[in-house]
């Protein structure tokens, strides 16, 4: 016999020949599988470091789903687990949304106004539109209680920052779960508040006082204790203001038929009952519409899905293909010693059984345990975002993924298992190894069903899209395609694989030494070499198809993306409608010395848009030309006959600036700015518009908000003459831009829009006197964002005014962490596929490297053969699975960029190379380094069987 090979054991060899004795019936097919088993498990424990490394290559992408699982189901609170952050320990959450009759949903999220078969709207004996806790109490019963929220500036010593305050009474039971009292006590008064974690990981003190500013008004309020709040707010206050949203608190349960009736008053009713019992709600046919959208992602999820399921099958090819040597050796001896076909089979499928179920089993515990500690180190290092729901383990989904890695082991042991029941004794026992031809016909029938699966993804994945802004098609048509689809793309691909390896091996004479060797004996050994090919493909591919669909849909929100300034300008304006602080030109001069600032101006009154309470008298400015009596202009929106071309209480302004500065923000002409500097008003020439002189009345007001003012009185009436401009509408244009299909296109920003403009010099002629709206901001190469964050903080800090600055500074591309996890899992799957399948071709190689080294080889030389062999496979899978991928993302595309541009049928396809080649190309020769430095400089002798 020969000095070098596999050696095993006499006692297996003993104990095995009479357990394999051949018996009939179904006992005997158990009893074959229980010894078969038996024999498994003792080789799994005789091999361990072979077992952990089976383990490793199935169990790891496991692993990777199951935490990711976890870590996001987990951290998606639904309305279930959410009811006590919603509703707290009451029965429901109440929430007017205006004085019409809705229909909702189930989880009273979602609601809506169907415009037939509504029912009738009901309305409270109050204010219809501001119903007050007595009026919902005269409906529902129990006690009513308010929930209020609020974002003030908390004001600290160099800046201002806007905190979410919740405003519940933590004394009352009925809100235990809405927050939770850390230290110290609840708030007894309006003058006090408790700062959430989140608060105090923003820098708000936690102790003392704070000054808050909102609405023009500054208080101070003392911090009298800490609380935790599972959806982020700052501050915890009680209830102030006027509430919107009630939670109410009585022995019996709102049930679906009542949450119908509230409806019809207008409020939107998140039911504890329903939630937990949604039956009824869900098969009621009144509310389907709500559910019936789709969000275009489920055919994406698809191909996702089974890309994934790819992977975990293939990537148990390597783990049993690289086994032969030792399985042929063993099984020899078996056969040997009488071992029939069946038995020898089922030798090696046990083996693929209990290591697939061990590394399934293995790889979902640890990964939903690394999910769930994913989920508290983000709770931990993220304050500020909302606190996960509960741990959310998906039992079914974990049997289908062990049942698909235990297919996926039997599978990938199958082929290995009926080449192994067809041994040749003699040939097996002596040490030699035939090499398997390749069949003439399989490249071709790969080519075709490759070919198939290329055209018939996109077709399918175009076809789920829907037609004219209809829902996803998820048909089982559809679906089946794109499963069939990528399947054939794949296993197509994979068919030609021997014989692209064994022309491989043909052209190694041109290759160096240690490379020519390494290929060779690729080409030689290709069972092995097509399972490790096979796992690369499929990793790759679903990284490529992944990263192709990322970028793609990341390009098409970009171009989708519409700008509201020009790009690097900024603009500052006021909330609620109110007046720009005159003192904020003098903090962006200090910040921005160079900038060209250009005020905007608004005619009238800032208190007639600004908001205030009911009753308030206000002072307002409205202009018409026709349609309207003077009281009607002044009162606001309530008689659909009038129609100002301005009134601030209507929200269409009058702009005011210079003539230059309105023509260069408007793109106006030369003949709209030569009526500008003659006095006149310049209107949009649009179908309706007039060209007669307008007229303009100021007058007082009190705010009502049933909508028009009351007790509109003219105190001032002047008539102004009118240009018109060619331009339909006055809003600032942008500079054009080209879209990916080559067309330019002519946007508009949103922030700056006017009714009718005006030169200041008019303005100042007109009653009523005008207020600074907004202060547009040209500085030469943009906002540095420090200088933004300064005025940010001087606009509100303790002299500040509570303006706002916007910074245009367009589409932000996807995070740079989405791509560092993606090439982070998929290269560490490539790297582990590769690495793991050479080290256990390198187990089964020792024959050969014990030749090498009787030969006089070096050790360097065999640890380059060893790193030009996993190079090799790696790389050579790889590009086929780049392949692959692109033509799987191209076809995913077209739903991901349909979606994102709105429903175009314009497709947007980026393959981001970058980072696609470092992992198929850096991470192979990584592990053909690796597996170089790795490889044993001495060869271990083996003895010779006796």
């Amino acid at each position: 016999m020969g000095t070098s090979g596999e050696s095993t054991s006499a006692p297996a060899l003993r104990s095995s020949a009479p357990a394999l004795r051949r018996s009939g019936g179904i006992g005997g097919y158990v009893g074959g599988w229980r010894v078969s088993l038996r024999l498994a498990a003792r080789d799994i424990r005789k091999h361990r470091g072979r077992a952990v490394l089976v383990v490793l290559l199935i169990g790891l992408p496991l692993l990777f789903i199951a935490a990711g699982g976890t870590f996001a189901f987990t951290n998606v609170v639904s309305p279930r687990e959410g009811i006590p952050r919603t509703m707290g320990a009451s029965q429901a959450r109440l929430t007017v949304q205006g004085s019409d009759a809705i229909v909702q949903d189930w989880s009273g999220v979602a609601f809506g106004m169907m415009d037939g078969n509504m029912p009738k709207t009901l309305h409270f004996r109050g204010d219809p539109k501001s119903p007050t806790a007595r009026d919902i109490q005269g409906v529902t019963g129990g006690t009513v209680l308010p929930v209020t929220w609020s974002q003030p500036y908390v004001v600290l010593a160099h800046r201002s920052m806007l905190a979410s305050t919740l405003g519940i009474d933590g004394r009352r039971h009925a809100y235990d779960g809405m927050a939770r009292l850390t230290a110290g006590r609840w708030p007894r008064t309006a003058d006090e508040v408790l700062v959430s974690r989140a608060g105090a990981a923003d820098g708000i003190p936690t102790h003392g006082t704070l000054t808050l500013h909102s609405g023009g008004m500054t208080r101070t309020v003392t911090v009298v204790g800490r609380a935790d709040t599972p959806n982020a707010q700052s501050l915890v206050a009680l209830p102030s203001g006027r509430a919107t949203s009630w939670v109410l608190d009585r022995k019996s349960p709102v049930r679906w038929p009542e949450v119908k009736e509230l409806n019809r008053y207008g409020l939107l009713v998140a039911s504890r009952s329903v939630i937990e019992h949604p039956g009824q709600a869900q098969a009621d046919p009144g509310n389907q519409f709500l559910g019936a959208g789709d969000s275009g992602n489920t055919s994406l999820l698809i191909l996702l899905g089974t890309g994934l399921v790819l992977v975990i099958a293939l990537l148990a090819g390597p783990a049993f293909a690289a086994s032969g040597a030792r399985h042929r050796r063993a099984l020899g001896q078996l056969a040997s010693n009488g071992a029939s076909k069946a038995q020898l089979r089922r030798y090696v499928l046990a083996q693929a059984l209990l290591l697939g179920a061990l590394s399934a089993i293995i790889g979902l515990v640890l990964g939903a345990a690394c999910g769930w500690l994913a989920v508290q180190a983000y709770a931990h290092w993220s304050p500020t975002s909302a606190a996960p729901g509960p741990l959310d383990l998906r039992f079914g989904w974990g049997l289908i993924l062990l049942a698909v890695a235990v297919f996926a082991s039997l599978t990938a042991a199958f082929v290995p298992a009926v080449a192994a029941s067809r041994v040749n004794l003699i040939a097996v026992l002596r040490g030699h190894v035939s090499v398997a031809k390749v069949r003439a016909g399989w490249p071709i029938a790969g080519l075709v069903i490759a070919a198939v699966g290329a055209v018939l993804l996109p077709i399918a994945l175009v076809a789920s899209e829907g037609r004219d802004g209809d829902a996803a098609d998820t048909s089982p048509l559809v679906v089946g395609g794109i499963i069939l689809g990528s399947v054939s793309l794949f296993v197509g691909t994979l068919m030609t694989a021997p014989w692209l390896l064994a022309r491989l091996g043909s052209l190694a004479g041109h290759f160096p030494l240690p490379l020519r060797i390494a290929v060779r004996d690729i080409g030689r050994q290709r069972g092995r070499a097509v399972a490790t090919t096979g796992a690369i493909l499929a990793t790759v591919a679903v990284l490529t198809t992944t990263a192709i669909t990322l970028a793609s849909n990341n390009r098409a929100m970009q171009e989708a993306y519409q700008p509201s300034l020009p790009m690097g300008q900024a603009l500052v304006t006021a909330t609620d409608g109110a007046a720009v602080d005159p003192d904020a030109i003098r903090v962006i001069r200090d910040q921005l010395p160079r900038a060209a600032l250009t005020e905007l101006r608004s005619v009238g009154s800032p208190s007639a848009s600004g908001g205030g309470n009911d009753g308030d008298l206000v002072q307002v400015t409205a202009g018409y030309q026709s349609g309207c009596s003077d009281t009607q202009a002044l009162a606001g929106p309530g008689d659909s006959s009038c129609s100002p071309v301005f009134a601030p209480s209507w929200g269409n302004l009058l702009v005011a600036a210079t003539p230059a500065q309105l023509a260069r923000v408007f793109a106006l002409s030369a003949n709209d700015v030569a009526a500008l500097r003659a006095g006149r008003v310049l209107l949009p020439g649009g179908p309706a518009a007039q060209k007669r002189a307008m007229t303009v009345v100021t007058g007082t007001g009190r705010l009502s908000s049933t909508g028009p003012l009351q007790d509109a009185r003219v105190t001032a009436k002047v008539s102004v003459p009118v240009a018109l401009s060619p331009q339909p509408f006055f809003t600032m244009q942008l500079p054009q831009r080209t879209t990916n299909d080559g067309q330019s296109v002519t946007t508009y920003g949103s922030l700056i829009t006017a009714s009718a403009l005006i030169s200041t010099d008019a303005a100042a002629k007109l009653p009523g006197g005008s207020y600074l709206a907004g202060v547009l901001i040209r500085n030469p190469g943009g906002v540095p964002r420090s200088a933004a964050q300064t005025i940010s903080d001087r606009l509100n800090g303790p002299a500040g005014s509570g303006d706002i600055l916007y910074v245009e500074r367009g589409y932000q591309d996807v995070d740079n962490w989405i791509w560092l996890v993606i090439g982070i899992v998929f290269g560490l799957l490539v790297l582990v596929a590769t690495l793991t399948s050479t080290a256990l071709s390198n187990a089964e190689s020792r024959a050969d490297s014990a030749t090498f080294a009787s030969l006089g080889a070096p050790s360097r030389l065999r640890r380059l053969i060893a790193g030009s062999n996993a190079a090799a496979v790696g790389l050579f899978g790889a590009l086929l699975g780049l392949v692959v991928g692109c033509v799987a993302g191209y076809a995913a595309s077209h739903p991901a960029t349909r979606s994102a541009l709105g429903g175009h049928h314009h497709t947007i396809t980026v393959i981001p190379w970058a980072m696609l080649l470092a992992v198929a190309i850096g991470i192979p020769l990584l592990a053909g380094a690796l597996a170089a430095l790795a490889t044993r400089g001495r060869v271990p002798m083996t003895r010779r069987l006796t």
